[in-house]
């Protein structure tokens, strides 16, 4: 069983975990009758109760009366309920209410859709051997993206406290469901603010920009993703004992089967299984990047047999892009090389950027040497034009990328950065055709002040994602 660091919390100040409840109660002015107990959560107990005012079956997850008592930590409990309420998704467990109730004893519960199942953790502690293969979680994982997709693209809200306790495995149609959209980890950072430690539950599945307090991404749940899988495949955690804030930060966790492998040399599986492919192994490697920059996206995610992992289906987008795995054939990087990934910052700028980069440089040097009045200078003027154009272009494309991991807002100034990179060309295009004769000297100018328009744009963005975060 988890340590709970709340519970402790809880009974250091002499509280109970919540008022007596028992089966036949009536809760919350009588709307709720409580009909079993269905376990305990971070947050307090779970059951399952009767809504006399709807006629349906629903979970209560009570608060905790330390949470109760913290006037910060509930007001922002009933925020995250409220947005929770917002979320409608099968591959989400719904969240309908958030109800309180006044009196000797303060009483608060989250209202919830009721599904009968399992959760990964229990189906994974059920295993004879001690871990899945990657076919038997395979749909899972593609209903966990599911769900992912749809509340990053289409409500800008992040999970933050994915792991296997919190995706459930419904018994009626085997499909899995994301539990605790948001409240488990407010939760849990009154937990970290109360007792300045952080929850041993939550920490093996933190990315580290978590760890850091980053603005919360989406890149954390892919993070998040990354070490239930790897969990559920060996057993155990990327890390899981030790100092594992400097772990995450630093270290790369073994290979699926070197962990198999140990597990079952110390006794915590009974054996290690069938060969992992190497695509199963690549694919987990990329969710368990330590840069987000590097870390594979939801939006582009293929599953490791290449098909698409989750279709998307309440969004217009349709992405059908490859990933490039690593290849397995190379020795995993050591602590300290962890930030020189040069190759991959190439990777990533490349091959349309680079394609661009090069065809406005020829248009713009073909153009001014077309101009035979430009005598030497043409050479000076020539390089200026197209370093400009190199860092436009460049810093342009980088900022795109960003803005898609930073997610949120951030998405409109995507749009900004191509407006003005469009208007740029445009105006200039127009006044280049009404001035100049030559088509090449007339093309030069548009492209050169289109990329200084990118870059201008670009770093407007950067400026104001370094002062709201600062803020924040």
């Amino acid at each position: 069983m988890t340590h709970n660091l709340f519970d402790e919390h809880s009974r250091d100040h002499g509280q109970s975990q919540s008022r007596a409840l028992q089966a036949e109660q009536k809760v919350f002015g009588g709307r709720f009758v409580l009909q079993r107990h269905l376990g305990q959560g971070g947050m307090g107990q779970v059951w399952l109760a009767h809504d006399t005012a709807l006629e349906q079956p629903r979970a209560l997850k009570f608060v905790l009366p330390a949470l109760l008592t913290d006037a910060s930590a509930r007001k922002r409990l009933r925020n995250e309920a409220r947005l929770g309420t917002e979320l409608a998704h099968p591959r989400i467990v719904r969240v309908f209410d958030f109800v309180e109730e006044a009196g000797g004893e303060p009483l608060a519960a989250v209202v919830m859709e009721c599904v009968e199942g399992r959760t990964l953790s229990d189906l994974l502690a059920e295993k004879e051997s001690g871990f899945f293969e990657p076919e038997e979680i395979e749909s899972w994982v593609r209903d966990v993206v599911e769900g992912l997709r749809y509340a990053h693209e289409e409500k800008q809200r992040f999970h933050l406290d994915l792991k296997p306790g919190n995706i459930i495995v419904e018994t009626a149609t085997g499909r899995a469901k994301l539990l605790d959209f948001g409240i488990s980890r407010s939760a849990k950072d009154t937990i970290t603010r109360l007792t300045g430690q952080v929850s041993s539950g939550t920490l093996p599945y933190m990315s580290p920009q978590q760890l850091d307090g980053e603005a919360p991404a989406a890149a954390d749940d892919v993070y998040g993703l990354g070490a239930t899988v790897y969990e559920l495949l060996t057993g155990t955690p990327p890390f899981f004992r030790g100092k594992l804030d400097d772990q995450i930060r630093t270290k790369v966790p073994e290979s699926i089967m070197e962990r198999r492998r140990q597990n079952a040399k110390e006794g915590l599986n009974a054996g290690i299984g069938e060969e992992v492919s190497a695509a199963v192994c690549s694919y987990v490697s990329l969710l368990l990047e330590k840069l987000p920059c590097h870390r594979k996206e939801l939006a582009a995610m293929k599953d490791w047999t290449g098909s698409n992992c989750a279709p998307h289906q309440a969004g217009t987008l349709n992405h059908s892009t490859t990933i490039s795995l690593p290849d397995q054939n190379t020795p995993n990087s050591s602590p300290s090389s962890i930030s020189k990934r040069s190759p991959s910052f190439f990777k990533r700028i490349s091959p349309l950027p680079a394609a661009l980069i090069t065809g406005a440089n020829a248009v713009a040097v073909i153009s001014l040497n077309s101009n035979p009045k430009a005598g030497a200078d043409v050479v000076a003027v020539s390089l200026i034009t197209c370093a400009w154009i190199s860092a436009g272009l460049t810093l342009g494309y980088m900022t795109v990328s960003r803005c898609k991991q930073w997610g949120g807002r951030w998405r409109y100034a995507t749009r900004a950065i191509y407006a003005t990179a469009a208007t740029g060309f445009l105006v200039t295009l127009v006044f280049a055709l009404q001035n100049l004769e030559t088509p090449s000297a007339a093309l030069a100018g548009p492209i050169c002040f289109s990329s200084i328009g990118a870059g201008v744009a670009s770093l407007a963005v950067w400026i104001v994602r370094y002062f709201s975060r600062t803020k924040d």
